[in-house]
């Protein structure tokens, strides 16, 4: 069992709009933003007067497991078979969340409390109910200069000071809110059998899996910013079970290559995180008056009615063992992909407390039920020298056909997320006894992440360089070091054609050292 949670999380914003902002300009010319504001936000604290929201709360999580397995294996003499696995296994598994909110009283009657929004026309821009925002503005700077990703330098939230103003003018009282309450059960039984074989230069084996999942969520949606959720559960059973047949082939050619053979079928679960949640969304981005606003909110909307993916999968690949420690080989490899989840954006209209009529929001969810297929080739290459050091390459090939999912009626030719057309890894390296360094850069072309109004979305191709090393101090004392993402890379995004971007994504130089002792 794993118990875990958080004591308090605080979440608050404060906008550089209004107060000393007299104009915002901007572009994308080059796929890179560049900013053009009337007042220097790296220093001027007078920009920030735009409160915008806050909110603060701990949650608790439990996921615990019991379960109970047999497995026989029984070894033969003869001329083919060599061995035969058997077993099964029940587990059950149960995924508990609890969210409790931390509500903040003046004392006041009538003014809605404080959580840094008030319903109706006090929502969350009443001055009255919240401190100067330039008093919540640190003296801190936030440096975006590295990565050169066109984001300009700003001051942090001073988030001390805000825990400051709470508790001097409020007293907090912890509330259950349904909202972040979710409860996952599942049981899960599966049985296996697996013949092991050796015939001459051929050997291998052959078995099937069978796997069935009993599944119950019980969750709540969340109205962000709305006291009055919907306390009416969302309660989804299913009962789903899966043949899972595989076989493996090796055949050594000679003392020096080896030919082999796969073919399966594996099943990916859905994740706990598209299971654990409801529907979640807040308002719209500009509220005037209940009857004035503009923008949309945003939200995510959890499909619980996801399959697990399915893959029907075969591979042939041939290898050449040509040194000690050295290899050449290539692999053609195709996959039958079944229940797809590609993320997708929807508008659609919702009702919340802020605003006299339905608001769009814009939704984020997966779709299930696409079909498609993936065929390529991957090579690959492995040299050591006897002075220590070697040299590692890989290269793939995948053609990918595409997936035709359903988003606000519209039909789209999704394509397989995540999956580039060609892709690489390169590493050098040294090691001894006592040292070892290894630089390893690995590149990808462009790649679908999901859709947006009906057109596919892209991460734009990526390349990293990343550095490893080790030293043996003694035999149970070793030194790590790790460098990652030495030449600072910026990730890119874009929609439907390339100059429409969408998103820089910098995620810095990354330093790491540790330690491994072994007792």
């Amino acid at each position: 069992m794993a118990i875990g949670g958080t004591a308090k999380e605080t979440y608050a914003n404060i906008d550089a709009r209004k107060g000393s902002v007299n104009s915002w300009l901007w572009n994308i010319q080059d796929g890179k933003p560049q900013y053009d504001v009337s007042t220097d936000l790296a220093s001027d604290k007078q920009a920030y007067q735009y409160y915008d929201w806050f909110d603060s709360y701990s949650s608790e999580n439990e996921d615990s497991e019991d379960y109970i397995q047999s497995d026989l294996k029984i070894e033969f003499d003869g001329d083919f078979f060599t061995s035969f696995y058997v077993g099964a296994k029940y587990r059950q598994h149960e995924i508990k969340g609890i969210r409790n909110d931390f509500r903040w009283d003046d004392d006041i009657p009538d003014n809605g409390g404080y959580r840094g929004y008030l319903p109706g026309t006090e929502w969350f821009h009443n001055p009255d109910f919240h401190p100067d925002a330039e008093t919540l503005v640190s003296d801190t700077v936030i440096d975006n200069s590295a990565g050169n990703t066109g984001a300009f330098d700003f001051l942090a939230f001073d988030f001390a000071a805000l825990d400051q103003y709470l508790k001097s003018n409020f007293s907090a009282t912890v509330v259950p809110t349904l909202s972040g309450t979710y409860t996952l059960e599942e049981n899960i039984w599966s049985v296996y059998a697996q013949s092991n074989f050796q015939w001459q230069a051929l050997r291998g084996n052959f078995g099937v899996r069978y796997v069935n999942t009993e599944l119950s969520t019980l969750t709540y949606d969340d109205v962000v910013g709305q006291d009055d959720d919907d306390t009416e559960p969302n309660e989804r059973t299913s009962d789903d079970g899966e043949w899972l047949p595989s076989l493996n082939l090796a055949w050594d050619v000679n003392d020096d290559v080896v030919v082999r053979f796969a073919a399966a079928r594996a099943m990916s679960r859905v994740s706990y995180s598209d299971l654990s949640q409801a529907e979640s969304y807040g308002p719209p981005v500009n509220i005037n008056s209940p009857d004035s606003w503009t923008g949309r909110g945003t939200g995510t909307s959890v499909n619980t009615g996801l399959d697990p993916m399915l893959s029907d999968q075969v591979d042939l690949g041939i290898e050449w063992y040509y040194a000690g420690g050295s290899a050449l080989g290539a692999t053609l490899f195709n996959k039958d992909i079944s229940n797809l989840p590609i993320s997708s954006l929807e508008i659609v209209e919702r009702e919340h407390d802020c605003c006299n009529g339905p608001i769009e929001v814009e939704m984020n969810t997966k779709v299930g039920g696409g079909e498609a297929e993936s065929t390529g080739v991957e090579l690959f290459f492995q040299h050591s020298f006897e002075s220590g050091f070697g040299l590692l390459a890989n290269y793939t090939f995948t053609d990918t056909s595409t997936s035709e999912v359903s988003t606000e009626g519209i039909k789209t030719a999704a394509e397989i997320p995540g999956t580039a057309k060609h892709q690489y890894n390169l590493s050098v390296y040294f090691e001894n006894d006592d040292f070892s360094v290894r630089a390893s850069y690995n590149w990808k072309d462009d790649r679908a992440n999901g859709i947006h109004k009906g057109y596919n979305m892209y991460t734009k191709d990526y390349g990293q360089l990343d550095i490893n090393a080790a030293y043996n101090l003694t035999e149970q004392l070793s030194l790590t070091a790790s460098v990652v993402n030495l030449t600072e890379e910026v990730e890119e995004g874009y929609w439907k054609q390339e100059n429409r971007f969408t998103y820089n994504e910098y995620t810095g130089r990354r330093f790491y050292l540790g330690a491994n002792y072994n007792f």
